[in-house]
């Protein structure tokens, strides 16, 4: 019993160590929606009686960075 109550910490600890698997997205893998499918989405989301929320990502542009869209979400109307 004492052995179990020493090793359990230990494999809890050396579960926790181990990195997860997540990439993260480069600019070139995250492309921009373009003004027409932006204006779509948007229309799509009021027309299901739901908000439209833009997602931006942050994209080096001519040496400086710019937050273009790269989704629209439709969420709830009312929070």
């Amino acid at each position: 019993m004492k052995k179990l109550i020493v090793l359990a910490p230990l494999v809890l600890v050396g579960c926790a160590s181990q990195p997860m698997g997540q990439n993260l997205v480069v600019e070139r893998d995250a492309h921009p929606l373009t003004r027409g499918e932006q204006i779509e989405a948007m229309h799509e989301c009021r027309s299901a009686d739901f908000r439209p929320r833009i997602i931006y990502a942050r994209k080096m542009v001519n040496g400086r960075y710019t937050e273009v869209v790269i989704d629209v979400i439709c969420a709830n109307k009312y929070l």
